[in-house]
Formats: C-alpha cells, structure tokens, sequence
C-alpha cells in the first residue's frame, strides 16, 4: 500500500486500513542491505490467535477483516499479530462464535544487522490471503476506497 521513510506515517496510514476493516501489516525494510529488526513495540509485545477444530474459511468468515486465517501445523493461525487488548477481544469474540481459541505471544524474528543499507522504508502492506481471488477481491475494496495497490508474494523486501 506504501512505504515510508517515517514510521509515523506508515503507522497512520496502517491505522486507517484498519479501521476499513483490512489486516494490515508493516515491515522495515532496507535498500542495499539487510531486512531492519521490527522495532520493540510499547504495549508489551504481539500476541498470536491460534484455532483448532475450524477451517480458514469459517475463521475469515468470524473475523468480518479483522485478520486473515491462515492453516499451520496442528490448527490455524490468525495474521497479523496483535497487542495483547485487542487479542482478548477477538478471541471473546471468536469464543463466542464457537471456535477454540488460544492466545501465544508472536515469535520475534531474530534481529539481523543492517550492513552497509541505504535508507530504511516501512512498508504497509494487507494480507495475506488464503488464495490469489481473495487477495484481488480486497485489493478491488481497496482501490474503490481510493488506496490503489498491486498483489506481491511472500514479505515486503
């Protein structure tokens, strides 16, 4: 969706695609140099949903954009992470609907060092998708709210 010099302004931009509903993420990347450790976050660290006894389809279903359902070994996991207030709520609200929900803390990458790199970008970016119609039906909701954007796989690098 964008990728900025100033953390603030990805950060902005990343709140107000959520708050039309989409699982945004940011990743700090460098150009020339290595992928730039995610910054410690305030709130005390990102959470992870993990669901057993469902599929993909029936959690994107529960979650109305609030996050993508993806498969992992032994359930599923929900993307992107979150701060530990608004894990608890979705998971309420997923427990409510019926699902086994469990709350882990994010693994943190391991932090690398940055070589040699020019400037270092925050890149926003929705998703991910359980499959590529997805993925071009929310980017089709994105530009018809004025935020144009292309389909990539795999990490912003």
């Amino acid at each position: 969706m964008g990728a900025f010099l100033e953390q603030k302004n990805a950060e902005a931009l990343a709140k107000q695609l959520r708050g039309e509903g989409f699982p945004v993420q940011i990743s700090a990347v460098t150009r020339g140099g290595a992928p730039v450790p995610a910054p410690a976050k305030a709130s005390g660290g990102q959470n992870q949903l993990f669901i057993t006894g469902s599929t993909p389809d029936a959690v994107n279903a529960a979650l109305k954009g609030k996050g993508t359902a993806q498969a992992v070994k032994g359930g599923i996991q929900v993307n992107p992470p979150f701060d530990l207030e608004t894990a608890m709520s979705l998971s309420s609200s997923l427990k409510k609907d019926g699902f086994k929900v469990v709350i882990q803390r994010a693994k943190a990458a391991a932090p690398k060092a940055v070589a040699g790199g020019g400037p270092t970008y925050h890149v926003v970016w929705v998703g991910g998708y359980p499959d590529r119609t997805k993925a071009q039906q929310a980017r089709g909701e994105l530009e018809a709210k004025g935020h144009p954007g292309f389909l990539t796989q795999g990490v912003a690098r």
